[in-house]
């Protein structure tokens, strides 16, 4: 890199887009979030024609030059072969110009800010969840099938089985509980509406986890019953790990996602939890990285 050229940096998640820049592979600056496009839902074509037309907007807003930027690194959510990235960073060169563009999953670029090329453990339960880590030189993989197939500890997964709750309750119950009440108060849902919600409104399911991890926190029993079977999901996601790679002694484990990074019934829930039933095994890495600087040690290694 010349002293005008520029990295682009961007994770690409369930939630948004975050996109920002670096002059010297150390700092970010000019952070813009964007709303997302799924890789997985929207297929190869509409998502990299999205996310250029992100790139090309976040260059003209910030007053750059597309001839002095010297490459991107993208993280994005669902990119999980090597097919896919290649061929997301060959449709994005083409839309921007831009040549050297590197595509990898947005958990890599998570990890990358925790362990670098180190070995390690980190859960992401965001929109969706994942283990995902490196042992004995190999990659380490558990869950993270997505939505429809499970996952466990996610926002998605967590308020779809309080909504399935709920729906028993309307079975068993003629009377509106609390939860009900409280859900048509701040989102317009009750037994009446949530079919066309659901299904004909196309509902964000994952953006109402917070919403019940606060009524979990207010000492809901529906909600604390869901986050103890998501938090034991998670748990069995880790004795997958220790089991199948037969790990002896410790190893490092972080956490990142939405669900999390602001401290909530949830995540001290989660903590206690698996601290209790992993804490001779585990050590637990309490501080939260930005995934964009773990984009930015990958361009920095990779783009020169």
């Amino acid at each position: 890199m010349v002293h005008n050229d520029y990295l682009i940096l961007i994770d690409s998640g369930g939630t948004n887009c975050r996109i920002a820049s670096s002059y010297d592979s150390k700092n970010i600056i000019n952070v813009s979030v964007y709303p997302a496009v799924h890789f997985t839902s929207n297929g190869l074509n509409e998502f990299s024609a999205y996310v250029s037309r992100l790139i090309n907007k976040y260059i003209a807003d910030n007053g750059l030059r597309t001839d002095e930027c010297a490459g991107i690194c993208i993280g994005a959510a669902g990119a999980r072969n090597i097919g896919h990235k290649n061929a997301i960073s060959e449709e994005i060169n083409r839309n921007t110009g831009i040549k050297n563009v590197i595509t990898e999953s947005d958990t890599a670029i998570a990890y990358e800010a925790y362990f670098g090329t180190g070995e390690g453990l980190l859960f992401i339960c965001g929109t969706g969840s994942v283990l995902y880590g490196k042992h004995g030189g190999a990659d380490v993989r558990i869950g993270g099938w997505g939505k429809l197939l499970g996952d466990t500890g996610s926002s998605y997964s967590l308020s779809l089985n309080v909504l399935r709750g709920l729906t028993r309750d309307f079975d068993l119950y003629d009377e509106h509980s609390e939860t009900e009440r409280l859900l048509d108060k701040e989102h317009g849902i009750t037994r009446h509406t949530i079919i066309n919600e659901i299904y004909h409104k196309h509902l964000d399911i994952a953006n109402l986890a917070p919403f019940f991890v606060k009524l979990a926190e207010e000492g809901n029993e529906l909600c604390r019953n869901v986050i103890d079977v998501e938090i034991e999901g998670i748990a069995g996601m880790i004795d997958i790990f220790l089991n199948k790679y037969d790990f002896q002694g410790k190893v490092d484990m972080a956490f990142t996602g939405g669900l999390i990074e602001v401290e909530n019934f949830f995540s001290d829930r989660l903590f206690e939890m698996l601290k209790e039933k992993f804490g001779s095994r585990i050590n637990f890495k309490m501080e939260f990285e930005n995934p964009l600087e773990g984009a930015l040690k990958i361009a920095a290694r990779r783009i020169t």
